[in-house]
Formats: C-alpha cells, sequence, structure tokens
C-alpha cells in the first residue's frame, strides 16, 4: 500500500531525513515514532504528497507521490484546524467530493460518533469532539491510507485513552492502512501492528518492531510492555 525506499529530504543545508525505507501494508497499522525534530512530520508530509521535493521513492498503491498529494490518502494533523465559524458539517464538506450529499457527510459524522452535532460550531466541542471532526474530514474521500501527525498529543490523558480505543474502531470499520506519527512510546506500542523508529539528526530508521499481540489489547500486558522496552531502548532512553 505504502512504500517508501531511501528517502532523503533536504531544506537547504539542513538534512531532515535520511535514507528512510519502510512499508505498509493494505489494512496495516504503522506506528512511527521518534524524538522531537527527527522528521516525523517530515515523512507524513512527504507520503500525503505536501513536500514533494525529495530524493529517494514514495508510492502508494504502486504510483509515485506526487505534488497534491493523492485521493488514496487522507491526513489528520496535529491540531484539527476547523474553521471557527464554520459548522462541523461544513467543515468536513471542505475535503469531501464535490457531489456529496448531506445525507453522506451525517453518515460519515455518524459513524465518527458526532450524530447530533452536524450544525454545531468548533467553539463548541470538546478537545476529543474536535479531533473527529478532523477525523472525519481524514476519511471524506474514503482514503485507502489514513495518515495522522500525533493527533491526540494536545489532549489530556483520560481523553487520550478514549480516542485510541475510537481510533481503533474506526480502523476496523474502514479497512484502511494506517500510519501514525507519535512521541508517545505507550500508544505507539498499544495501537500498532509495527512501530517504526526514527533517530535524529538527521531523521533516519533505527528499528523496526512487530508487535505480535492479539487484539483487543491490554495495556498491562507484558508483551506491550516489552515493546516499550525495545521502543526506548531504540530510541537511547
Amino acid at each position: 500500500m505504502l512504500d517508501v525506499q531511501n528517502l532523503t529530504k533536504r531544506y537547504d543545508d539542513t538534512i531532515a531525513l535520511t535514507d528512510v525505507d519502510f512499508t505498509a501494508a493494505p489494512g496495516e497499522f504503522v506506528a512511527v515514532v521518534g524524538p522531537s525534530g527527527c522528521g516525523k512530520s517530515t515523512l507524513l508530509r512527504v507520503l500525503a504528497g505536501l513536500e514533494p521535493d525529495f530524493d529517494g521513492r514514495v508510492t502508494v498503491n504502486d504510483t509515485p507521490v506526487d505534488d497534491g498529494g493523492s485521493a488514496d490518502v487522507g491526513v489528520v494533523f496535529q491540531d484539527p484546524r476547523l474553521l471557527p465559524w464554520a459548522t462541523v458539517r461544513e467543515n468536513v464538506r471542505l475535503a469531501a467530493p464535490d457531489d456529496a450529499s448531506d445525507a453522506e457527510i451525517d453518515d460519515l459524522l455518524e459513524r465518527v460518533g458526532l450524530e447530533g452535532f452536524e450544525t454545531a460550531l468548533p467553539g463548541e466541542l470538546s478537545g476529543g469532539m474536535a479531533q473527529r471532526v478532523a477525523l472525519a474530514r481524514g476519511l471524506a474521500y474514503e482514503p485507502e491510507a489514513l495518515l495522522l501527525d500525533e493527533p491526540f498529543s494536545a489532549l489530556d490523558a483520560l481523553t487520550k485513552v478514549e480516542q485510541q480505543a475510537f481510533l481503533l474502531e474506526v480502523w476496523h470499520s474502514v479497512e484502511a492502512t494506517v500510519v501514525l506519527v507519535t512521541h508517545d512510546v505507550e500508544e505507539a506500542a498499544y495501537l500498532a501492528d509495527r512501530v517504526v523508529v526514527l533517530g535524529s539528526q538527521p531523521g533516519t530508521v533505527v528499528d523496526r518492531i512487530d508487535v505480535d499481540v492479539e487484539r483487543p489489547r491490554e495495556r498491562t500486558d507484558e508483551r506491550l510492555l516489552d515493546v516499550r522496552e525495545r521502543i526506548t531502548t531504540a530510541l537511547g532512553l
């Protein structure tokens, strides 16, 4: 589904990423973990087609990523980036096909748990609900791959746990490939099928870790604790 080969990304004299290689199979949940400044968000922007100037090869469904991205890929950023004067429905419509009806958008909002909030304004939503609007927007074109850039980092601990569980429900229902960028080691181990660990300066892959733990998972499962320890070791923590 996603194939990254020898990806190197430069900004003038600064190398943000170097020789990054990883794949994500159809329906797989991959987490990318690394310290601040290691190029995680840059990697996601390249996958989304928002950073076309790079060395290496990046493909989505065997099609090279080019400027402007692909309808096969949806993106959810760290900040929900909702228009404050637009309703929930209107915010999602911005990312939906031109011929999408109100009923179709409302069905999508129901899928992400926002039934009854179609005409609410962003200022009337909690942080978790705002992120669900952003998730609905990322799913509006029914993408085969969903890219998430630290979507829960600004949420309190309880809301983060709730949103993680909800993300898994949505992932199972839409059967999309997911690439989640996060600096949260516990989050990566709990959610992902596989964890790609990036080192920094410049960002490069230092480990790839399969999470061979059946779902549903318990956060206290010793196997997940082992995965977390391997991640932290790879990060030099």
